[in-house]
């Protein structure tokens, strides 16, 4: 078993910035190329929307 859980998994990355809204925001603020007056400073987590045609049989 490894000793990590790797982060470019979905299930690795939602468990991280998902319980941890600072990590997240700094992520992003590292990541895009925002001026001083344009960095994110909150972020708002909506629920997944899914339509049957969403869900392959």
């Amino acid at each position: 078993m490894a000793k990590y859980l790797d982060p470019r998994a979905d299930v690795t990355f939602k468990k991280v910035f998902g319980e941890h809204k600072n990590l997240l925001i700094g992520f992003l603020n590292a990541l895009l190329p925002l001026d001083e007056g344009g960095r994110i400073e909150s972020v708002e987590y909506l629920p997944p929307k899914l339509t049957r045609s969403d869900v392959k049989p």
